[in-house]
């Protein structure tokens, strides 16, 4: 029951258990989190690089559910990327240890925070990071740790497969299958009936630009929801505004200038943080929540009401993509919805397009916040379906 008990607690606290930031005062690590430390420096380049070792000795056998399932998904993963064509070079892994861990007992909680980087071979300039903060719950037996659950922030995978299972073979050849469906038709162009109306261009670079600065370091001038049910789709709405112009800034953020949509009937605005002498105020919830965003988009372009115009379509499962006709000027300074188990609802997770090199999930690079990613192939962290909206304009009656 104390087991049980104590993963429940992992799960409850785990967004507001981390701080936004890592601090910079070493500690000497318990024997616990060098222990972890152990594991999922392993863990890593098991997954990662294919390395050949041996992980059971970690895990507590007396689970043997539990131990089977997460260690066939470490398997799976590292198949998995041994395959999809992507040369890791430079590759490291760091892991922080913000919070002391906490006891009950034999069970023993430690929160570690892991940084992931590497450079794609023949990819983009920029290296890759993956920023995830996970618990590790251990339990003590004869004077020796073993590992008895792992869990991690907006891990789709465990929230689809952990209760139910999977199996490898069937998921391995469907992630490296190529999707060839339907191919997109062009994007539309959107009008607007009102001749008082002007519709300002997108500006991608700009956009790009923002998330590249922006992916694990935070601006601080927009109000963060990491430890309030996410920051990813807040994220993107700020990658979005800045493509149309849009300055972050504290007083821009908190009188909601141009371009956030801040008047008539369906409203898209950021969040301040308080400091400068303004308070903080929050974000609409079309800024900040995926579903709520589709749902602005899809009212805004069926109305002559002032702000942002896009076009949504869907994008199914596998690694390649020529049911979209994926190309760079698609793709580019777009959001992607994808499924996200924290709100454990489909297409609630956003991530920002900010490098295409190929049609296929290898060649699109993404920026996000919780999980925080900078410049990581979507080949590498996911293969369902996902949704794609791409920013065409911004309506300004005049």
């Amino acid at each position: 029951m104390k087991r049980f008990v104590l993963m429940l607690l992992s799960l409850s606290v785990f967004v507001s258990i981390f701080p936004a930031t890592i601090s910079s005062a070493a500690k000497p690590l318990t024997e616990e989190q060098k222990f972890v430390q152990s594991f999922m420096t392993d863990r890593a380049y098991s997954e990662w690089l294919n390395k050949d070792v041996d992980l059971s000795k970690y895990m507590d056998v007396s689970e043997t559910a539990i131990t089977t399932y997460f260690l066939d998904k470490i398997a799976l993963w590292r198949e998995y990327r041994s395959q999809n064509g992507i040369e890791r070079e430079n590759f490291s892994v760091c892991h922080d240890f913000l919070v002391k861990p906490e006891y009950e007992g034999i069970y023993i909680r430690v929160p570690v925070r892991e940084t992931i980087t590497y450079h794609v071979a023949n990819g983009p300039d920029e290296s890759s990071v993956l920023v995830d903060n996970y618990i590790v719950s251990l339990i003590k037996r004869n004077q020796t740790y073993y590992v008895f659950d792992i869990i991690t922030e907006n891990d789709w995978f465990d929230e689809k497969y952990r209760n139910d299972g999977f199996d490898s073979n069937t998921l391995l050849a469907s992630w490296l299958a190529d999707s060839i469906e339907t191919t997109l038709e062009s994007i539309p162009t959107r009008s607007t009936s009102s001749t008082t109306s002007t519709v300002h261009s997108y500006d991608v670079n700009s956009a790009i630009a923002y998330a590249l600065a922006y992916a694990t370091n935070y601006n601080a001038n927009f109000r963060s929801y990491a430890n309030s049910g996410g920051d990813c789709m807040n994220f993107a709405s700020q990658c979005v505004y800045t493509g149309f112009g849009g300055v972050g800034t504290r007083p821009a953020i908190y009188y909601k200038l141009f371009p956030m949509d801040n008047s008539g009937n369906y409203l898209w605005y950021g969040g301040c943080s308080a400091g400068q002498g303004y308070s903080a105020s929050s974000a609409s919830s079309s800024w900040k929540s995926c579903s709520n965003f589709r749902t602005y988009i899809t009212n805004m372009n069926n109305t002559v009401e002032e702000g942002l115009l896009a076009y949504i379509w869907d994008v199914s499962s596998g690694n390649g993509n020529a049911n979209v006709g994926l190309i760079a000027a698609t793709l580019l300074g777009s959001v992607l919805h994808v499924y996200n188990s924290s709100a454990n609802t489909n297409y609630g997770h956003a991530l920002f397009v900010v490098n295409v090199t190929s049609t296929t999930r290898n060649g699109i690079y993404v920026c996000a916040h919780t999980a925080d990613r900078y410049n990581v192939a979507i080949g590498e962290i996911y293969t369902e379906a996902m949704k794609v909206i791409k920013p065409l304009g911004f309506r300004n009656n005049v």
